[in-house]
């Protein structure tokens, strides 16, 4: 999943564009779209329903509820959780490719050393 958005990312944020110059000679230009950034209270309360229904599950252990119905509502949450972080993680690119559209080569170096170390959290 994190792969995908990835991918969709690039195709955003980096596209070929050939120069009126010789053939030979192609430039990269970063096109950077217009970052939506949600105020951090969204998060927070995807997190508090996240946060409800594990407490939910909890109760439905107590109370002995049926196994296919406990691993329903587990499934909901993992669920929830993936979407949070899907998100949060093309925000992160986007202000990344943003970053990188500037700065020195050792900042951008920096930059893609740190998401390398993100990515490979995710495997």
């Amino acid at each position: 999943m994190v792969k995908k958005v990835v991918k969709k990312i690039i195709k955003k944020v980096v596209k070929p564009v050939a120069k009126k110059a010789p053939v030979k000679k192609i430039v990269k230009e970063v096109v950077i779209p217009v970052i939506e950034r949600r105020p951090s209270g969204d998060y927070l309360c995807r997190m508090n329903r996240i946060q409800g229904q594990v407490g939910g599950v909890k109760r439905m252990i107590e109370d002995e509820k049926g196994r296919e119905e406990i691993i329903v509502q587990l499934k909901a949450v993992r669920s929830a959780i993936k979407a949070l972080e899907s998100e949060l993680l093309e925000v992160h690119l986007q202000e990344i490719a943003a970053e990188l559209s500037s700065g020195n080569a050792a900042q951008k170096s920096k930059k893609i050393s740190d998401l390398k170390k993100l990515f490979l959290r995710f495997e």
